[in-house]
Parts: C-alpha cells; sequence; structure tokens
C-alpha cells in the first residue's frame, strides 16, 4: 500500500486499484474502485462515500446512485453527485 495524499492512500486487490480517503478521526469517507493504470483525474472509477454520526457510520452511498465506472476520483468530494 502506498500513499496517494495526507489522508489517501491506495490498494491493488482482485485485479482492480483501490483509493481510500479518512477523514481527521481516521474514519474512512471514500473508497474508489478502478481498473488498474486509471489516473485519478479521468473517469473510471466508482466510488462509495461514508457518513457518521460520532464512531457509528450512518450512510453509505454510491457515486451517481450506481456502480458503473464512470466518476473522477479527484472530484469526489466537489462534483460527484451521490445517492
Amino acid at each position: 500500500m502506498k500513499s496517494a495524499g495526507q489522508n489517501e492512500y491506495e490498494a491493488l486487490v482482485d485485479d482492480f486499484i483501490y483509493n481510500y480517503d479518512y477523514d481527521g478521526s481516521n474514519n474512512i469517507i471514500y473508497i474508489g474502485k478502478a481498473r488498474p493504470s486509471t489516473a485519478n483525474d479521468v473517469a473510471g472509477w466508482m466510488i462509495v462515500k461514508f457518513t457518521y454520526s460520532g464512531v457509528n457510520m450512518v450512510t453509505k452511498r454510491l457515486a451517481d446512485g450506481n456502480i458503473l465506472l464512470d466518476n473522477v476520483w479527484n472530484d469526489r468530494a466537489t462534483t460527484v453527485v451521490y445517492a
């Protein structure tokens, strides 16, 4: 596993790459899944967003409400819509 940013990590599992983004409390807030060699700034990611109440996860939402590999990892906190 290699560091991709302050709170982001990347891993290769099951022929996909996975990006993880954590908040300041070490709660995972985003998981991204893509095919190997997909850059973070191009469409090709399935992204899941988690929200918390204290330490309890309360929601898990998919980018665009689907499991398609068609989102941009770098846009996960700005322009991606979760449903």
